[in-house]
């Protein structure tokens, strides 16, 4: 559902995504909130909330941008893919010359980052539950950079993980469809 939005000051388009808790309702310890949202995204930036996503728009009040609303769509389908540990439709969004900067280490390449990180990784995970929320987009024509927090809670061998942190996209447009070329992400402090 998408509802009001603003053309930033700085010419970028934005978005925000909503974090919804356990059994729905607002979030108390974030600005926006789901039950009549809020005036501030995560960067101060005016913006208006309710639902699930929330767009900017250079068009009529309450509709998204287009291109907004893709990139909004496209992260969701992601984090689909990633909750089902499909790691061929995963490779649908990395550029193949992706950087990955992860937990103080760097994968060079969907190829790499797939085989010695990603890979290995979810074979580890039950119960996967992540997700993107507190979306911010900045389109800049055939590239975007999209700011979030991201949660992530499973059961990895044997042990409960319930963690989250900070995480910066670097998309670029190859045709119609926007791939990752650099991802950087930096976990909360335990």
């Amino acid at each position: 559902m998408y509802e009001g939005g603003s053309y930033a000051a700085d010419g970028l388009h934005r978005v925000t995504s909503l974090g919804l808790r356990r059994g729905g309702g607002a979030r108390e310890d974030h600005p926006a909130s789901v039950e009549g949202g809020s005036d501030r995204d995560l960067h101060g930036s005016s913006a208006r909330t309710a639902g699930t996503l929330q767009a900017s728009s250079t068009t009529a009040p309450g509709q998204p941008d287009a291109e907004t609303a893709q990139v909004v769509e496209w992260l969701a389908a992601y984090d689909r893919a990633f909750n089902a540990k499909d790691l061929q439709q995963l490779a649908t969004f990395y550029h193949p010359d992706a950087t990955i900067f992860e937990g103080g280490g760097v994968n060079n390449g969907w190829a790499d980052y797939r085989d010695h990180h990603l890979g290995p990784e979810l074979t580890t995970f039950e119960n996967l539950e992540f997700a993107h929320r507190h979306v911010t987009v900045h389109l800049t024509g055939n590239a975007a950079y999209v700011t979030s927090e991201y949660t992530i809670k499973a059961r990895v061998n044997g042990r409960d993980v319930d963690s989250g942190g900070l995480e910066t996209l670097v998309l670029i447009r190859a045709g119609d469809v926007w791939k990752i070329r650099h991802s950087h992400t930096s976990a909360r402090r335990r």
